[in-house]
């Protein structure tokens, strides 16, 4: 895959976000799999849902928090990585695929 920064990755549609006041649920109605993603999370899954590239995000996060741009970038990469192993995010290849 191009760099998972520089792509749009598309949320499944298999998953169902629920905000919360400190976070958010995502359910897989598929298997009943139910994940808790912290304030930054949600706020990282919103802004991907939004059609936002995984370099917008990491500005947006910059811009919000007081971390070092370096430990931003490999959080960031490394829960991209984790939603796309999860199935949670589609990548932009399969995305097209399915639309087509």
């Amino acid at each position: 895959m191009d760099d998972i920064l520089a792509v749009v990755l598309t949320a499944n549609p298999a998953f169902t976000f629920a905000p919360m006041t400190d976070g958010a649920i995502v359910l897989n109605n598929l298997t009943g799999d139910c994940f808790e993603l912290n304030h930054t999370g949600a706020s990282i899954w919103t802004g991907l849902k939004s059609g936002r590239t995984g370099r917008e995000v990491l500005a947006m996060l910059a811009a919000e928090y007081a971390a070092p741009a370096a430990q931003i970038e490999g959080d960031l990469r490394a829960l991209l990585a984790d939603f796309l192993t999860r199935g949670m995010l589609i990548p932009p290849a399969t995305a097209e695929r399915e639309r087509a």
